[in-house]
């Protein structure tokens, strides 16, 4: 009785214990990779094998640590330098954590809007193999949107870009984007869309106008319009099939915007949350046996939940498809949110507005707006508190808070002892 009550507790124990990502790939890796790196695009390869490479080695503390000690009681602990990589589901939440406080004193306080605009199954792979095109949807998403604020239809769309290749700012409306590309759908699958958080506002010169009405049709044909003919000129030879889904999907390419946030804080932590996110996340693996993984996503037809189990080799190479080319940038602003917009700003004489929110009138400078405090960098010490509510430099046996003790890095031997600089 008492060994059958053992090995229940240790299955319970086994069955808690938390699968991540590093352990399957640890096991697993090498040999995926001999076998299938040919399936990847062949300036990525160098890239993916790296980057899980230092997401295998992010904490080994014989690449290099820091270690802390306690005046109080001399306990001494070292923490392994992280590999900071986005690919790695520790640093990955470091960098939204880091991301959205940025974000947070950049966004407007107006009420936003999260739009979703999704590719369909056909143009998958050429996104799959040609990365650099995923710049191209942002890009795109966002002209959809200006030219909407602008009104812009078939009869007067060639008036409108003589317009704005003339490049004056105060001839047409401009609207603000933070625009973020994903390529997994919630099946991990390739999947490439873009979301775009944008302020219910435009602006032209010194004007300012409510945009809180978004039409879905006018988004989504002239989102099917301007995909379609991108990819006509990167297929010509596909032009009659690609001409014919204006027919076939007469009603455009799928667009939601439902999703709309009062305030920017909320806007910021909502876009963190949701769009800065990792292929899968660790919780919803299930299951590991070595040879299979199972995890569950929610789908989005029933909207119930969906258990799946695959081989450890699809599921591997599932989620190196996600891994973006080396410095490519998921997030990037436009309109009103864009660097140069914002120089532009600056420059203003701090002309006042009055911007209509949803439950108060704000009245503010641009240019106040502009020179708002910059956000302090969040240190690692303030990071692990805010992510996990532990403090890592808190000692476990007196509670005291311990100083820094050692720096050492392979290859360069100690780099800090105290007591020593």
């Amino acid at each position: 009785m008492v060994s059958e009550r053992r090995y229940t507790k240790e299955k319970r124990i086994m069955q808690k214990k938390k699968i991540t990502i590093k352990q399957i790939f640890q096991e697993n890796f090498q040999g995926f990779w001999i076998n299938n790196r040919e399936k990847y695009p062949e300036a990525l390869r160098d890239h993916i094998y790296d980057e899980v490479k230092k997401m295998l080695g992010c904490g080994d503390k014989a690449v290099g640590f820091v270690s802390y000690i306690c005046l109080i009681c001399q306990e001494i602990i070292k923490i392994g330098f992280t590999c900071k990589s986005r690919f790695c589901s520790k640093c990955g939440k470091k960098y939204v954590s880091q991301w959205v406080e940025k974000q947070v004193e950049k966004i407007m306080d107006v009420p936003h809007r999260h739009c979703i605009f999704t590719l369909p199954e056909e143009f998958r792979g050429y996104f799959f193999w040609n990365r650099e095109g995923l710049k191209d949807l942002q890009n795109m998403v966002h002209e959809v949107l200006t030219e909407y604020a602008n009104g812009v239809n078939k009869g007067n769309r060639e008036e409108y870009n003589k317009v704005k290749k003339r490049k004056k700012g105060g001839e047409i409306w401009q609207v603000g984007m933070i625009g973020v590309v994903h390529t997994f759908g919630s099946a991990i699958g390739f999947n490439p869309h873009v979301h775009a958080l944008v302020p219910e506002i435009k602006i032209k010169g010194n004007k300012v106008e409510k945009m809180s009405y978004l039409d879905y049709t006018y988004l989504r044909r002239v989102w099917q319009y301007k995909l379609i003919n991108y990819m006509v000129t990167k297929k010509p030879s596909k032009r009659k099939e690609y001409l014919g889904m204006f027919k076939a999907k007469a009603d455009g390419f799928y667009v939601n915007a439902r999703s709309r946030m009062k305030s920017a804080k909320g806007a910021a932590r909502y876009i963190g949350r949701y769009l800065a996110r990792p292929a899968i996340a660790e919780y919803r693996i299930t299951g590991y046996t070595g040879k299979e993984v199972t995890f569950w996503y929610k789908s989005h037809d029933t909207k119930e939940k969906v258990i799946e189990t695959l081989k450890v080799e699809a599921f591997i190479g599932k989620l190196l498809m996600h891994i973006p080319p080396k410095h490519f940038k998921m997030v990037r602003t436009y309109g009103i949110y864009s660097s140069r917009k914002h120089i532009k700003i600056k420059q203003s004489n701090g002309i006042i507005q009055n911007i209509e929110s949803g439950y108060k009138s704000v009245q503010y400078t641009i240019e106040e707006y502009m020179q708002k405090q910059k956000v302090k960098k969040l240190t690692y010490r303030e990071l692990m508190i805010r992510n996990f509510s532990k403090d890592p430099y808190q000692c476990g046996n007196c509670g005291q808070i311990m100083e820094l003790w050692e720096i050492w890095k392979k290859g360069y031997g100690y780099i800090y002892e105290l007591g020593k600089v």
